[in-house]
């Protein structure tokens, strides 16, 4: 974990605000690639949330599908 900045606790999760990313490359003087990387940068940052979980309406689990394929067998 790093330091996420100000106002932000040690190994908080958090969200990119309006999140610009790129790769760059930097070659030698044979021109091969010697060095690449990432960049980004923000507006801001904001503490990331984790999706709830939902559960799956009645009737769209594995059992019905079982049921329904026996009720058309028969």
């Amino acid at each position: 974990p790093c330091d996420p900045g100000e106002g932000f606790d040690l190994g908080t999760f958090v969200e990119l605000i309006n999140p610009v990313i790129n790769t760059f490359e930097m070659r030698d003087d044979d021109g091969r690639i010697s060095n690449a990387g990432i960049w980004w940068k923000a507006d801001g940052l904001k503490p990331a949330t984790r999706p709830v979980a939902t559960k799956p309406p009645a009737g769209s689990g594995s059992a019905a599908s079982a049921a329904d394929k026996t009720s058309k067998a028969a």
